[in-house]
């Protein structure tokens, strides 16, 4: 997926977490494999000599494990992290490119949880990818490897039985909660937009008193994400016991077999004792803890895949955005061959979405040449702040042309276009996060304490 292209900067932090990771889990099956030969070779024959040497050697390979996790979990969140600030950027970037009518699609809310929690499950994707998978593998494989090449194949049934098992169970219910993800983000969504909509029409709520109509919205659309969550959780939640049992089987086959093998060759163990080569109880220990690591592998897949779900279901909610090319480009042209005139030829426009032949604006035709004014009347929803738009192209005409001193609005590079209009009042007025003055200066960044008084007069603003 084109998504996973911004880990490419930190591929040497992606390179180095999976293999400290392989370092940690070889060190842990080392220790099961000394655990037995300190049981065997000096527990039952009461040799100390042999217990304090392998001592030291488990010491040693638990120091290296443990730096080999550290490392590991350094690595995959310097990868992780920063590949999440990188896609978050970018994401952020594409949207406050995008038009009003693309942004209107997606809804506000949306793009906030697209933004947010999908990019922040894409991460937990790629960080379980680069820890939990490889750990998985190595430990399944390794704990096979080393349960047939130390304790030979008298427990080999009990594996072709446990799993295969699992591995339907696992199969079974990953695709049965694969599309209810999607459903779940969505639900986040609709949160998100009872949300925004309450934070930014406070003001509306609170003068016609709906506060308890507000909160039956917001309880119906949490309770929508709360059941949808419930119905995963609930689902998911039948795996864990389910291979926890196999797991105990097979902890009970293993002891029954192999106590079995030991009891029938009791004599020649306690006859031969260190040149006994069979099956000892240090090997039955090793075996249970080779197995639980086995097992415990596809359990940590079973968790892993369902990250990798909802990774997959958030980074195609990412993609939509992604994939979504502005409809409002931007021209070459940077300066005008008039100065402060507006010009529209036989302009007609209608909002996407719109019914066919449903116009707000029909066949309009003006030219305001500089130093005019001009003031627009008509009641509400007849268009004058769709005229407007028009000449900042928020929006495009659906016919006819734009002028602005005497260019096309569509082949003027968008920020020339937008920073020769000096002030615009929107209908709806905004205060970002800051000061009176940081908002005043949104206009021009450069702009002094006196420019910013004679703005703040200008809009009869600075007495209060």
């Amino acid at each position: 997926m084109r998504i996973f292209k911004y880990l490419k900067k930190y591929w040497f932090w992606a390179i180095l977490a999976p293999i400290f990771m392989i370092i940690e889990v070889m060190m842990d099956l080392r220790l099961v494999n000394l655990m037995a030969e300190l049981v065997n070779r000096g527990v039952l024959s009461q040799n100390m000599e042999i217990i304090k040497d392998i001592a030291i050697k488990m010491v040693i390979t638990l120091f290296i494990g443990i730096s080999g996790g550290i490392l590991c979990g350094v690595f995959t969140n310097l990868a992780a992290q920063n590949y999440g600030n990188d896609l978050r950027k970018d994401t952020f970037s594409h949207i406050v490119n995008l038009s009003y009518e693309q942004t209107d699609s997606f809804s506000t809310g949306s793009l906030v949880t697209r933004l947010t929690n999908d990019i922040t499950q894409v991460q937990n994707m790629v960080q379980m990818s680069m820890r939990m998978f490889i750990r998985t593998f190595i430990q399944f494989a390794g704990g096979i490897w080393m349960l047939f090449t130390n304790v030979g194949s008298h427990f080999a049934v009990v594996l072709f039985i446990a799993l295969p098992l699992i591995l339907v169970a696992v199969i079974f219910f990953i695709v049965k909660v694969a599309p209810m993800f999607k459903i779940v983000q969505e639900s986040v969504d609709g949160v998100n937009s009872v949300v925004q909509e309450n934070v930014t029409g406070s003001r509306v709520v609170k003068a016609y008193v709906r506060e308890a109509h507000e909160c039956e919205r917001f309880a119906e659309a949490n309770n929508r994400l709360y059941n949808n969550n419930m119905k995963v959780s609930v689902t998911m939640a039948w795996l864990m016991p389910l291979i926890t049992i196999v797991m105990a089987g097979s902890m009970v086959a293993v002891m029954y077999i192999g106590g079995s093998d030991i009891i029938s060759n009791i004599n020649e163990i306690i006859i031969q004792k260190d040149e006994y080569k069979g099956l000892q109880v240090g090997d039955i220990m090793a075996s249970i803890s080779y197995i639980s690591m086995i097992i415990s592998g596809f359990m940590m897949l079973a968790m892993m895949m369902q990250f990798m779900i909802r990774g997959i279901a958030s980074i195609r909610r990412i993609n939509e955005v992604l994939d979504t090319n502005p409809v409002i480009n931007s021209g070459t042209i940077k300066k005008g061959l008039e100065v402060g005139t507006v010009e529209f030829k036989n302009v007609s426009f209608s909002y996407p979405k719109s019914e066919e032949g449903e116009r707000v604006l029909q066949n309009i035709s003006f030219k305001i040449n500089k130093g005019e004014t001009i003031g627009i009347l008509g009641a509400t929803g007849s268009g004058k702040t769709s005229l407007v738009n028009l000449i900042t192209r928020f929006y495009d005409a659906t016919e006819g042309e734009v002028f602005v001193d005497g260019i096309n609005v569509k082949e003027y590079d968008l920020n020339v276009l937008r920073e020769n209009i000096v002030t615009i009042v929107l209908q709806k007025a905004e205060l970002f996060s800051g000061t009176i003055e940081d908002n005043i200066k949104w206009g021009k960044k450069d702009a002094t304490q006196e420019e910013v008084i004679e703005a703040s007069t200008i809009a009869q603003a600075h007495a209060f």
